[in-house]
């Protein structure tokens, strides 16, 4: 993993970390980069913000998600066919960078 940008604020500042575990503190970088090497990369229970995903599957079975401006760049997708995996689908398909959040 990669980052750029120290010096971000808070409020901007990337995040990558469990929904069910957040960090106490998290760093100052604006974005960071993630090249996965074709490893998995699964999208429940975690919170991304400003993340630049490269050459990662990306597994999502349709639980609690945070996606805010995070890019995915030849990625491979196994989404469960789900009302939130459909919902996902659309907001990959919507735009380059995804915003995307599921509650429950």
């Amino acid at each position: 993993m990669w980052a750029h940008g120290q010096g971000a604020p808070p409020d901007e500042a990337a995040i990558l970390e469990k929904i069910s575990k957040p960090l106490k503190r998290g760093g100052d970088f604006q974005f960071y980069m993630v090249n996965a090497l074709r490893g998995t990369i699964t999208l429940d229970d975690q919170r991304m913000r400003n993340v630049i995903v490269f050459n990662a599957v990306i597994e999502y079975n349709g639980g609690q998600v945070d996606l805010n401006n995070v890019y995915f760049v030849n990625c491979i997708f196994r989404v469960r066919y789900t009302t939130n995996g459909m919902h996902l689908g659309d907001h990959l398909l919507a735009s380059a960078s995804t915003n995307f959040t599921v509650t429950s």
